[in-house]
C-alpha cells in the first residue's frame, strides 16, 4: 500500500510538472504588424494633410482680416487688430502642434493627435468670433 501511494504521489507530481505549450494562435482576422503599421502611417498622413489644409485656410482668412483691418477706421481697426492678435496666437499654436506631430514616430503620433485637434478647434472658434 505504501508503495502504491508513493508511486501515485510521484506520478501526480510528474503530471503537475508537465508544462503545456500555449495554444497556437491563429492570424485569421488579425492584421500583421506590418499591415497595422502601414494602416497607421496612412491614417497619420491623412490626418496631417487635413490639418495642413485647415491651417492654410486659416492663414488665408487671417490675411483677409488683416487687409480689412488696414482699411478700417479707429475703433473698428482697434477691435480687428485685437482679434487678429488672438488669431495669430491660435494659428501659431496649431502650427506648432502640427510640427510636433510631424516629428513624432508613427507609433507615437496618436499622443499628439488630440493636442492638434484641440488647437485646431480653438483656432476655428477664434475665427468664428472674429468673423461673426
Amino acid at each position: 500500500m505504501k508503495k502504491t501511494l508513493l508511486t501515485a504521489a510521484i506520478g501526480l507530481l510528474g503530471a503537475l510538472a508537465v508544462v503545456e505549450a500555449p495554444p497556437a494562435q491563429t492570424t485569421v482576422g488579425k492584421a500583421s504588424p506590418a499591415a497595422v503599421a502601414a494602416s497607421e502611417t496612412a491614417r497619420r498622413d491623412e490626418f496631417m494633410a487635413k490639418a495642413e489644409e485647415e491651417i492654410a485656410r486659416a492663414r488665408t482668412k487671417l490675411a483677409e482680416l488683416q487687409k480689412k483691418a488696414a482699411e478700417a477706421k479707429d475703433q473698428a481697426k482697434a477691435k480687428l487688430n485685437q482679434q487678429i492678435a488672438a488669431l495669430q496666437k491660435d494659428l501659431k499654436a496649431a502650427e506648432q502642434k502640427l510640427a510636433d506631430l510631424k516629428k513624432a514616430s508613427v507609433a507615437r503620433w496618436n499622443k499628439f493627435e488630440d493636442d492638434l485637434r484641440a488647437a485646431l478647434a480653438r483656432l476655428r472658434k477664434t475665427f468664428e468670433k472674429a468673423t461673426g
